[in-house]
């Protein structure tokens, strides 16, 4: 679900963040339920996610995901087994190359932190780009 909703459409950028999403949730159910129902039962666990991740990849990739989410054991007879989820978790993603990085780290160290956040303000796009300064 994460993969094709999340990771796909934006290539390699998401496919780690969406590897610790599952490794996360899956942790905290079996955490909460290490073993699966009886026969004709069920488990269910609501989590609520917050996770802040950075990877170093050929960019530097700021993730912020939070969210509800349910984790459900389903065992109908006995040797089946179904393990569902549900949840919208919302992605935040930052990323950026390391020499744009450095460039504004530059017009920082230049022009004074207070300048460039002034200016971040003034333009209030949701895209700024470096020929803004």
């Amino acid at each position: 679900m994460c993969r094709s909703q999340y990771a796909d459409p934006h290539g390699e950028l998401l496919t780690n963040a969406c590897d610790d999403l599952a490794f996360h949730i899956g942790k905290r159910h079996y955490d909460q339920f290490p073993l699966w129902p009886s026969v004709g039962n069920h488990q269910q666990s609501f989590i609520d996610i917050r996770l802040d991740l950075h990877y170093n990849l050929s960019e530097l990739v700021m993730v912020i995901i939070s969210g509800p989410m349910s984790i459900k054991d389903d065992r109908p007879a006995r040797r089946h087994y179904i393990a569902s989820c549900n949840g919208t978790p919302l992605f935040k993603v930052l990323h950026t190359s390391y020499p744009q990085m450095a460039a504004i780290e530059n017009l920082c160290t230049s022009h004074g932190y207070a300048a460039i956040l002034d200016k971040c303000k003034q333009v209030a796009s949701p895209t700024l780009s470096l020929e803004d300064f």
